[in-house]
């Protein structure tokens, strides 16, 4: 049994488990600051497992410009909407769902896009030889 079988399969054993950690910050820490950074971190971290496990195909067809566009967007809603009720930028609303998990939601959603398309970048470069 060569080391690459070992790390393929713990991965699939350890790659939903941080998912699910992530997905455990962001939901209970979005009251806290950082839920949404922390929580986008841990999923770069085993998308970044992923790879060492030789799950490429997997990681290297995510739209991760995309992603991160659409987190900044959600971000940038999640500020601007208020203005338009007579509150100032950032107001949060704490209802059915509060607007500090969108908020957070698209912060993950960014940092996310943003982990991957570097890690598309590195793993592009040294699949067509370069330095």
């Amino acid at each position: 049994m060569s080391e690459t079988t070992i790390v393929r399969t713990t991965t699939v054993f350890v790659v939903p488990i941080i998912f699910v950690f992530a997905m455990h910050l962001l939901v209970h820490g979005h009251n806290a600051p950082g839920g949404g950074f922390v929580a986008g971190l841990l999923g770069v971290a085993a998308l970044v497992l992923l790879l060492f496990a030789d799950f490429r195909a997997n990681v290297m067809q995510m739209p991760a410009v995309a992603l991160c566009c659409a987190g900044v967007a959600l971000t940038v809603c999640t500020g601007v909407v208020p203005i338009f009720f007579g509150k100032s930028f950032l107001t949060h609303v704490h209802g059915i769902v509060s607007t500090t998990l969108v908020f957070d939601i698209g912060v993950c959603a960014a940092v996310c896009g943003a982990g991957i398309a570097v890690v598309q970048a590195f793993v592009g470069d040294e699949e067509q030889g370069g330095s």
